[in-house]
């Protein structure tokens, strides 16, 4: 059991620790299932700065043959359970005149919104690993499966006596099959072979729906609206979408080194994405692309160069684009339905490597990584603007004020953990710095009101993490 301090703080103010971004775990051979880690992973669409359930269990590879006594039972299964809560508000820190001192600042403690959100999520899954008689223990098979509930409620919203604002309340619950089927090809072997297929869903975040701290904004729910202006609660103008992920490779596995190649072909349906409609005023809103496609090669190695000095590292390379994508956009006065399909997904780099090699000795490893991530577009058309001419045709630009050029940054660590005959054995310390070089890079972008926005990436910064293990 390890005792670590730290949370994840999500974007919609909810603490999360066992979310990652919609991707399967790369189809690893098959092997030991473990309990998912308080953190969750990095998982190969994290690229793209989604959010999306993390299957509640991990697909390993199977143990080298000297470890051959801890092999996998053929079933296992397992209960989740999660409640998170939450109160956000907001005040105004500083102002200029007109706005008077008596609503600024924490001595004023005067707020402008305020609301309580709370998600569920509970899940139970099964997993089966077996090796048919017939083909002598040369293929293994693993049948998944994963039922899943989330639901989000939004409460006890206060309007501070703003007749222009609205308080909601909704409860939005979701409903997930999650299955996944491998087969790994002489799994005992230094050289094996893996193929899966399985089919996933993601629901939309909560401030997708709604995002109280933008009410006094003019921010409204994403729901159905009634002739009478009410909103029908129950029907969500943003679906969840759903994939098909089919994925194959290799894996070479030697005393020195191992290396595996992957390659991954994901279909997705109803996308969610920054759009995909608009609101009864004709204001575009985030929504669901009806089809879409990331598919790409993935490559991972590590060497033991020398006694206690490694080299490992992985590469992606991948095509994501529209198939079926219809965008609205106001262009002037008028808002216009542009066509999409064939198109770079926004804020999805195409282009992902990392590269780390570490030196051991006596307890003490020294790391030093650098992460590169390739192009990347604010918008849904590529990086080029749209403009409407008199005649009412749509005319394209190229903008490079609407792309996140490629950027590479270094970090370094330096970790000791004493041997196991110490006193102090269980103790982990870490130091870690990231952004070694003090780069100056924009790292994400969108389009909002006004133009595109940027996210740079922080400043030269440091880490101290102390770690204890019970064993």
């Amino acid at each position: 059991m390890a005792v670590c301090a730290g949370l994840d703080a999500r974007p919609d103010g909810l603490l999360d620790q066992g979310r990652g971004p919609l991707r399967l775990r790369r189809s690893v051979p098959l092997g030991r299932i473990s309990p998912p880690a308080g953190r969750g992973r990095n998982w190969r669409r994290g690229a793209d700065r989604r959010r999306a359930p993390a299957p509640p269990f991990h697909i390993w590879p199977v143990a080298r043959r000297r470890r051959a006594a801890q092999r996998p039972r053929p079933a296992s299964g397992g209960l989740e359970a999660r409640l998170h809560r939450s109160l956000r508000w907001g005040r105004i820190q500083e102002a200029a005149p007109p706005i008077p001192d008596a609503v600024v600042g924490a001595d004023a403690n005067h707020r402008l919104w305020q609301y309580r959100s709370e998600k569920i999520i509970t899940s139970a899954f099964a997993s089966h690993l077996f090796r048919p008689k017939r083909f002598g223990g040369r293929l293994a098979i693993q049948a998944d499966l994963q039922l899943t509930g989330r639901q989000y409620r939004f409460y006890d919203e206060k309007t501070f006596g703003r007749e222009d604002m609205q308080a909601h309340a909704f409860t939005t619950p979701y409903f997930f099959v999650n299955p996944r089927l491998g087969a790994t090809l002489v799994p005992d072997q230094p050289l094996r072979a893996y193929a899966s297929v399985a089919w996933a869903h993601r629901e939309p975040r909560r401030t997708q729906l709604y995002d109280g701290g933008e009410g006094p904004a003019g921010a409204t729910p994403r729901f159905e609206q009634r002739p009478d202006g009410s909103y029908n609660y129950d029907e969500p103008l943003i679906e969840p979408e759903q994939l098909v992920d089919v994925e194959a490779g290799a894996t070479l596995e030697r005393p020195r080194y191992r290396l595996s190649v992957n390659g991954f072909w994901m279909e997705f349906w109803d996308e969610i994405v920054p759009s995909g409609g608009v609101d009864p005023f004709g204001v575009p809103r985030t929504g669901n692309a009806d089809r879409s496609r990331h598919a790409g090669l993935e490559v991972e190695g590590t060497a033991r160069l020398l006694p206690g000095w490694t080299l490992s590292g992985n590469a992606m390379l991948a095509r994501t684009r529209f198939v079926d994508f219809t965008e609205y956009r106001a262009l002037g006065d008028t808002t216009v339905a542009l066509e999409r399909d064939g198109n770079p997904i926004a804020s999805s780099p195409e282009q992902l490597a990392n590269l780390r090699t570490s030196y051991s000795w006596k307890g003490l490893t020294a790391s030093l990584n650098l992460h590169t991530v390739g192009r990347q577009y604010v918008n849904n058309a590529g990086g080029t603007a749209a403009s409407r001419r008199e005649d009412g045709t749509v005319t394209y630009e190229e903008d490079d004020a609407l792309s996140v050029d490629p950027y590479a940054l270094f970090g370094a660590s330096l970790t000791y953990e004493p041997p196991s005959t110490s006193s102090f054995r269980g103790l982990r310390l870490q130091v870690t710095a990231d952004n070694l070089f003090d780069t100056h890079v924009l790292q994400h972008g969108f389009l909002g009101t006004g133009g595109p926005r940027f996210y740079p990436a922080a400043t030269r910064h440091f880490f101290v993490e102390l770690r204890y293990t019970l064993r």
